[in-house]
């Protein structure tokens, strides 16, 4: 099974991490796939040659096309000559469809969405009008994952094809993320942080929708009701963005600490107390959020794509863009006796292991992938 992947971009993101994931889990299967991104070179380029797996990219500018780009990926696909075409994310599925055309049957492709719908006007325009394109289109394919339910369900309302729809959730590397003794302390010695205050964690870059400053401001609440917390932000762009600012201001400096995107992931996160996921619009389904379940880390989700699902009754749920409804969730957790907390984390990564992992994910696309190119012929 010869399996081309064509994606927009391989920078930081929840698809760019699944496809490294996924590709890294097949083992010696992953030599009959190769990937070709839209976008130039980024950081999973490395990471993804590193297992072995050819890399092409079509130096396409970022949100555009052009026909010089196209028939690059064209003629990779002539070259590769795949039994299935997989797209990921909106310009990868649009340009792997264009640039197959003529080539084979538009049934050995398969689209992948990782985006929630929630209102398509908070989208680009030129993302807007790719989505209207789109969605006529997917009654031809092979079929279109999406990595949630809300997402399936968004964008079937905004008319992609119900009878092409799989739901495959992104899934967790259990060997990778679980529980590790030593984690609060390097955590602790990574921020300069006091082992006896409890950990809150937002593992995510700086970005609107993370909506980060309604957590900077709960945990303001919650240090006013004397809590003894510490708040520590992981990822790119939170150094002097506006979260930055507001816990500034607020004179939480002492209790606040930002450290960068790092690879070592697995060995902080189960250092953290909580896990908090903030986010308020475009969250699909958080890979943040299974990691830390995993890693028996108890998660306070905002209601937005799958977090609800994904959290079930290991953790709160509260609404969006509502700080007094966040550190109230949060509260729920600091609250618990410590032996309930544990118990509580350790359900968590029951959950992720028997609904969400990393090995579910491989077979549901191994399935799918002989499914399509049997149906292709």
């Amino acid at each position: 099974m010869r399996v081309l992947h064509c994606i927009t971009g391989l920078g930081f993101g929840g698809a760019q991490v699944m496809l490294f994931r996924y590709l890294k889990g097949l083992g010696e299967a992953r030599s009959n796939h190769e990937v070709v991104s839209l976008l130039p070179p980024a950081h999973f380029s490395h990471e993804i040659e590193n297992l072995g797996v050819r890399v092409t990219s079509a130096e396409l500018p970022q949100g555009k096309f052009n026909l010089k780009g196209l028939k690059k990926i064209r003629s990779h696909i002539k070259d590769f000559s795949p039994d299935v075409i997989h797209g990921w994310m909106y310009h990868g599925n649009f340009a792997a469809s264009v640039a197959n055309f003529g080539l084979g049957s538009s049934k050995r492709m398969v689209w992948s969405v990782h985006h929630s719908l929630h209102d398509i006007k908070a989208e680009s325009r030129s993302t807007q009008m790719l989505i209207k394109l789109s969605a006529p289109m997917t009654r031809r394919l092979g079929a279109v994952t999406y990595c949630s339910k809300q997402s399936q369900m968004q964008h079937e309302a905004f008319g992609f094809s119900p009878d092409k729809s799989v739901l495959i959730p992104n899934g967790t590397n259990m060997e990778e993320y679980h529980a590790r003794p030593a984690a609060r302390s390097f955590l602790c010695s990574l921020g300069g942080i006091p082992e006896s205050r409890f950990l809150i964690g937002n593992i995510n870059r700086n970005h609107p929708m993370k909506d980060q400053l309604t957590l900077v401001k709960a945990a303001k609440q919650l240090i006013d009701r004397g809590r003894d917390i510490h708040l520590i932000f992981v990822g790119e762009g939170h150094e002097g963005g506006e979260a930055a600012q507001a816990a500034a201001a607020f004179g939480m400096q002492d209790r606040f600490t930002i450290i960068p995107a790092r690879n070592d992931i697995p060995e902080i996160v189960p250092g953290l107390d909580v896990f908090v996921l903030s986010s308020a619009w475009g969250e699909a389904f958080s890979l943040a959020t299974g990691e830390a379940m995993a890693s028996e880390v108890p998660a306070v989700v905002t209601d937005v794509g799958d977090s609800a699902w994904l959290a079930g009754d290991t953790g709160a749920v509260v609404p969006p863009s509502n700080p007094d409804a966040l550190a109230d969730g949060i509260d729920q957790i600091i609250a618990l006796p410590e032996p309930e907390r544990k118990a509580l984390g350790q359900r968590a990564r029951a959950r992720i292991d028997e609904k969400f992992s990393l090995d579910r994910y491989i077979k549901a696309h191994d399935d799918l992938y002989h499914r399509v190119a049997e149906s292709s012929q």
